[in-house]
């Protein structure tokens, strides 16, 4: 039962897995996103999320 649990826990957490840090919106409301490089003192610009079209 245990494992069960734990297998259902850690998919859910995959699946709300990011590909950035933290996003932050600039001066002319563009919203920017970075990822928190080794060490933790400084930070690299990174692609967002993707936006998909809809028909």
């Amino acid at each position: 039962m245990k494992k069960i649990f734990l297998l259902i826990v850690t998919a859910f957490f995959a699946v709300t897995a990011s590909a950035y840090d933290f996003e932050a919106a600039n001066n002319d409301n563009v919203t920017l996103y970075y990822n928190i490089n080794e060490g933790g003192t400084t930070v690299s610009l990174v692609q967002g999320p993707q936006k998909y079209s809809t028909y």
